[in-house]
């Protein structure tokens, strides 16, 4: 895999600067729906997305590229790779640009049983507090929502993934499960646990994305100016929301 790897980045390095007509855009490799496959072979909601954004309303052609995440920020780091889009955090500015505009946002909602008290609980009072009633299932490493709860002193037990949540949400031995839409969505499908569970309106929380150009990119500066611009008009026409409505609601499918 770390051949594949390098001989895939040295076919990038090999290209002259001058012959670069297209952005390359580095991503996850394993973060379904979202981002999953290795190298060209990416998919998910944010290569579609930003292939329509760049393609559709700035006519550059894009470049996909999927890596295991440590990887995936070193190669936009070093220059190998020009964008990627994530939460800017201090030390990814420190090596791009950011762009001003939210691209996508991960908007955590309540997953509950379908009739349960739970359900009825926070329909009738969406607040952070009526959390701290139920018992809440939280991934190992989910760094977002364990500082989440801990800054609203919330109680937590921890499951080892998405799926295992889902499944004791369904079976009754957790009451609540904060998610994302279209991750929520698609283990749901992978769980089997469609017809049990509903996933709540109110949103607890978001980490916005942005874009993230690396500063040793050939395409400099100005591009991140000319997609703050784009996707600002879209925003303010208020067709941004119906755009991404149709990346968040398709299906994908992981082999």
């Amino acid at each position: 895999m770390r051949i594949f790897f390098a001989l895939f980045l040295l076919f990038f390095a090999l290209r002259p600067a001058s012959a670069q007509d297209s952005i390359r855009i580095s991503y996850n490799s394993d973060w379904p729906p979202y981002s999953y496959g290795v190298g060209e072979n990416v998919k998910g909601v944010l290569p579609d997305l930003m292939e329509a954004l760049f393609t559709q309303h700035l006519g550059i052609k894009v470049d996909h590229a999927g890596f295991p995440w440590v990887r995936a920020q070193e190669v936009v780091k070093s220059g190998d790779f020009d964008v990627m889009v994530t939460y800017p955090s201090e030390k990814r500015l420190t090596y791009a640009h950011s762009s001003q505009n939210i691209v996508y946002s991960l908007k955590q909602r309540p997953v509950v049983a379908k009739g349960s008290k739970a359900e009825t609980a926070l329909n009738n009072t969406p607040d952070v507090q009526t959390l701290k009633n139920y018992r809440i299932c939280s991934m190992i490493g989910d760094g977002w929502s364990h500082s989440f709860y801990r800054k609203n002193n919330i109680a937590f037990h921890t499951a080892k993934d998405t799926q295992t949540c889902l499944r004791l949400v369904a079976s009754g031995r957790m009451d609540v499960f904060l998610h994302m839409d279209a991750a929520a969505k698609h283990n749901m499908r992978l769980s089997n646990t469609t017809d049990k569970l509903s996933h709540l309106k109110m949103i607890m929380g978001d980490l916005p994305f942005t874009l993230l150009l690396s500063k040793k990119s050939s395409f400099g500066p100005d591009l991140v100016t000319r997609f703050d611009e784009m996707l600002g008009n879209l925003q303010s026409e208020g067709s941004y929301e119906d755009f991404l409505a149709a990346f968040n609601s398709k299906t994908y499918v992981v082999k």
